[in-house]
């Protein structure tokens, strides 16, 4: 699967996904440690899991808890995270891919899109664009040149001129070699352009385990 995946789109700023049912996205509060997860709290609810040792058991989630405190200037322990499931048509039509991110605005264009489709009594079934697109962001009246997560159905995509212009100038500026802030870094570094979507630091596509998409519960 991931030689699949890299032949298809190790340079890509673009995936052709599907949605195989209505809730594709959720939205969680999570935190981790250097053996994984150790707590998560969906979103607008009081209950959450806490890993302790090797075991699970309920916690109390509200903004009270101190890994939701930081002091000022810093981040929280416990970050809000976005999850996208899906179909990769052109790599396989029976397993199910999972991509994450903490990004505001990546989590807020894919959220606010879903939403505007139910809204509308829309089905979210079908054929999807997931791309980057440019963002400029001013933090203390520094400006940052980003890259952010955003979707539209395919066929939207394709009769959408603006979408495929912004699309092609950002593919443009390879040659030109504009730095990226990279959000949520643990490391300062700079990354050029034509990093592939799923190096970017604050995005993690997980490779689906060896199971049918029967037998996955998406949620």
């Amino acid at each position: 699967m991931l030689e699949k995946f890299n032949n298809l789109y190790k340079e890509s700023k673009e995936l052709n996904i599907y949605f195989p049912d209505e809730n594709p996205f959720t939205e969680r509060r999570v935190r981790y440690n250097q053996g994984g997860t150790v707590c998560y709290c969906l979103l607008n609810q009081t209950k959450g899991k806490e890993k302790i040792g090797k075991q699970w058991s309920e916690k109390n989630c509200s903004e009270e808890c101190e890994h939701r405190i930081a002091p000022k200037g810093k981040k929280t322990a416990c970050l809000i995270e976005g999850s996208l499931k899906f179909i990769l048509p052109e790599i396989s039509s029976d397993r199910i891919w999972c991509l994450k991110t903490k990004s505001y605005y990546s989590r807020k264009n894919i959220s606010d899109y879903i939403n505007f489709q139910k809204q509308l009594n829309n089905s979210l079934i079908g054929n999807y664009k997931l791309f980057l697109k440019p963002k400029e962001n001013i933090v203390e009246g520094k400006t940052f040149n980003n890259y952010v997560l955003d979707i539209v159905k395919i066929d939207d995509f394709n009769s959408n001129p603006t979408l495929n212009q912004n699309n092609t100038a950002s593919n443009n500026k390879q040659e030109e070699k504009i730095p990226l802030k990279e959000n949520n870094s643990k490391n300062s570094k700079t990354t050029i352009i034509t990093t592939p979507l799923e190096k970017l630091d604050n995005i993690n596509i997980e490779i689906p385990k060896s199971k049918k998409m029967s037998q996955l519960n998406v949620t």
